[in-house]
């Protein structure tokens, strides 16, 4: 089992990475209309973190948990949370704090063209994105959808799919206890209370209207 631990080319391109990422195109089934794709985490894997554990509490208390396809997006795929227990998912760790200018350049490339190639294949009637603003996701999100949330009819898809861009409003919060471990996790500011409550309301509302649009 080789763990993945650094930055550039070698991780971001490893041949493990790429042959997950293929069989998730081949074999993956969207369940519902609506998609929220969102940050990966330091913790592996993905739902052991108090991130997405916060989300998800968040959104089952919603009753929206089981109503949207869960999609993580990161430097090793994008990642929907039925495959993030594979192997290669679960043994790798990118620090940008590390990474180069041109790492960096490479992983909001990649981002964007595993996005891309991920939104071809699979389509859902509404697509949410909740990222930090200043994020490499963000801006490879942005150069998609064109920086602003609105209707984008990819090749091959039948119909139009809805994309709404979340951001948290609070800017920054440190966890104390990453503080004292030298490592903190920028993405806590996702689960910040006011904007944790925000973004499950958007949520719900994009199902709610999900829902409105297929009855119609």
């Amino acid at each position: 089992m080789t763990y993945f631990r650094g930055t550039g080319p070698l991780y971001c391109d490893a041949l493990e990475f790429q042959i997950a990422n293929k069989a998730i195109l081949d074999t993956y089934v969207p369940r519902h209309s609506v998609a929220l794709f969102t940050v990966c985490s330091w913790a592996k894997p993905f739902d052991a973190s108090f991130i997405h554990y916060l989300l998800k509490s968040e959104l089952q208390n919603q009753k929206m948990l089981d109503q949207v396809d869960y999609i993580h997006v990161s430097s090793a795929g994008v990642i929907p949370c039925e495959y993030e227990h594979w192997e290669p998912f679960v043994n790798y760790d990118w620090n940008n704090q590390t990474a180069t200018p041109a790492s960096l350049r490479l992983l909001q490339k990649r981002i964007e063209q595993r996005l891309q190639t991920f939104l071809e294949k699979f389509r859902w009637k509404r697509c949410y994105y909740y990222f930090r603003e200043d994020s490499n996701t963000a801006v490879a999100v942005r150069k998609i959808i064109a920086d602003q949330p609105q209707t984008v009819a990819f090749l091959g898809q039948q119909a139009a799919t809805a994309h709404y861009v979340l951001y948290p409003e609070v800017t920054y919060v440190l966890a104390a206890l990453e503080e004292v471990i030298g490592y903190a996790e920028v993405d806590e500011v996702l689960v910040h209370g006011p904007n944790r409550r925000n973004f499950a309301f958007a949520i719900k509302q994009g199902v709610e209207l999900a829902q409105v649009d297929k009855s119609s």
